[in-house]
């Protein structure tokens, strides 16, 4: 029977749960992102390298699995090219198996760095994902230790409530309180001490694991930037030595006409990538968009973990009366009889419609138990509009408008009847408005138009 206000707080529920599928979608739209971003440069780099294939795009080595195609197009051009040069020139002369024995080592020498621009994209990606969990991992602890603090305040609370009831109880042993009373007040005592003492023995491993994820962080990042610099390193000296295979090749007799089939076929495989990868891109980018849906519901459910009043009025039929206790999905926790000056109209409005809906627009209200045939409409102003859209098996996502009637009764046969809680009705939010010389005149503009395009 208290009364409350809107906006106060009524009850908190453990938002561990909640906090741990936000962290998931979090850490999900990340990787995603990153999909998206390695995609989008691998489709760069294939167009510089496609239409200007004497130039290596720049960062075109980190552009994850369509670096070996597009250092491929680079080399098999710049090969091209020497060959070409040669032909003309001349060559120096020597022996078809030296110039042979000099591409196979210049084949190898782009194998090797190919596999080593592959580990290195793999390890980027590694180094990536590491320092999400890692991240995710941290926080996890630190929002696990405050969650468990907050438990430990709640429980000591009970203890120092139970252990004054005791001291209370043992006073007047006998006079009028009985043993059991006594002994259940103490059993009450003894329980909530031991589950203070799991809490803090909770919150103290929480708190050496966390000690742990942080000592370890700083020796992880050191040992990803050894392997990094360790890579770099191999894939510079591998550029280096296909540089001078490459310097000696020109030196030798050139096939041309392989070594341009070698470029044309590293070009088609480029183009197909290309292709492939756009498709790809839209693939995950309907991804990224589907993901930041789930982070805004998760969002929503963590910030729909404290119950707040949604308007003032008197709460009764509270069902919830201790810590701990378990709640179902779309259980009722209490009811709020609003106050008559707040009393207001749950609506839901589909996501195709929602953008057109602003605060303070007209609102015309049929009711159920009133049938505007007879009884006409209630008029009311749009109040408040819900920032994050929900789910609805029927109608997908929608999102909860509130409404606020301008008169709170219904004329009927001379009398104002109240309107009551729980009466269901039919919203209609006027988002336009034209002038009726427009609106006869519309049917006749449109006819025109299509007339004089004709």
């Amino acid at each position: 029977g208290d009364h409350v206000t809107k906006g106060q707080k009524l009850l908190l529920l453990n938002s561990v749960i909640l906090r741990s599928r936000l962290d998931e979608a979090r850490m999900k739209l990340r990787q995603a992102k990153i999909k998206y971003d390695q995609l989008d440069q691998g489709k760069k780099g294939l167009e510089k390298i496609i239409a200007t294939p004497s130039v290596l795009p720049a960062n075109a080595l980190d552009a994850g699995d369509t670096a070996r195609i597009i250092d491929q197009v680079y080399t098999s051009f710049k090969t091209f090219e020497d060959s070409k040069y040669d032909a003309t020139g001349g060559g120096t002369g020597e022996n078809a198996s030296a110039v042979t024995d000099l591409r196979e080592m210049r084949t190898r020498l782009t194998d090797e760095r190919a596999e080593k621009l592959r580990q290195k994209a793999l390890l980027k990606q590694e180094v990536a994902d590491n320092e999400i969990k890692k991240a995710a991992e941290i926080r996890g602890f630190i929002e696990q230790i405050a969650s468990h603090r907050e438990m430990l305040n709640e429980l000591q609370n009970v203890r120092s409530i139970s252990q004054e009831q005791e001291r209370d109880y043992a006073k007047v042993l006998d006079l009028g309180v009985s043993r059991v009373q006594y002994l259940n007040v103490k059993e009450k005592v003894a329980e909530s001490t031991r589950k203070v003492k799991d809490e803090e023995s909770a919150i103290a491993r929480l708190e050496n694991q966390l000690k742990v994820a942080r000592l370890d962080l700083p020796a992880w990042r050191a040992e990803s930037k050894s392997r990094m610099a360790g890579l770099e390193a191999e894939i510079e000296q591998l550029g280096s030595s296909i540089d001078g295979v490459n310097l000696k090749i020109r030196r030798e007799r050139r096939e041309e006409n392989k070594e341009e089939a070698a470029y044309n076929a590293a070009l088609e495989r480029a183009k197909a990538t290309l292709a492939r990868i756009k498709g790809d891109l839209e693939a995950q980018s309907k991804e990224v968009a589907d993901v930041e849906d789930e982070v805004k519901i998760a969002t929503k459910s963590l910030d729909e973990s404290i119950i707040k009043a949604p308007v003032s009025g008197t709460a009764t039929g509270l069902r919830i009366h201790g810590i701990g206790e378990v709640v179902k999905p779309g259980e009722i926790l209490l009811q709020i009889i609003p106050d008559k000056s707040d009393m207001v109209i749950s609506a839901r409005i589909p996501n195709r419609d929602i953008g057109f809906v602003k605060v303070g627009q007209d609102t015309k209200i049929k009711l159920d138990a009133f049938p505007f045939q007879d009884f006409g409409v209630l008029h009311g102003k749009v109040r408040d509009i819900e920032r994050y859209p929900e789910i609805d098996g029927k109608r997908g996502f929608t999102y909860k408008v509130w409404v606020e009637p301008k008169q709170l009764y219904v004329e009927a046969r001379g009398q104002k009847v109240p309107l009551k809680d729980g009466l269901t009705c039919e919203c209609e939010i006027v988002v336009r408005r034209v002038s009726v010389l427009w609106a006869l005149l519309r049917p006749i503009a449109k006819l025109t138009d299509v007339n004089m395009k004709e």
